[in-house]
C-alpha cells in the first residue's frame, strides 16, 4: 500500500500547523491595539460632530 495513504492530514507536514515560534513579540501587538483604539476614537468623535450639524432646516 502507498505510504501517503496511511498518513493522517496534518501529521508530519511542516505547513499543516502554524509555527508559533516565529510569532512577533508582544510589544508589537500592544502598539497595534493602541492604534486600533486611537482610530476608533477619531472615527467616533467625527461621527458625533457630524451628528450635531443641522444640514438643512425643514
Amino acid at each position: 500500500m502507498n505510504e501517503s495513504m496511511n498518513r493522517t492530514p496534518g501529521h508530519g507536514d511542516d505547513n499543516a500547523m502554524p509555527d508559533h515560534s516565529k510569532k512577533k513579540s508582544m510589544g508589537g501587538s500592544y502598539g497595534r491595539f493602541a492604534a486600533m483604539i486611537a482610530t476608533s476614537t477619531v472615527i467616533m468623535y467625527g461621527l458625533m460632530y457630524l451628528n450635531t450639524q443641522e444640514f438643512a432646516p425643514a
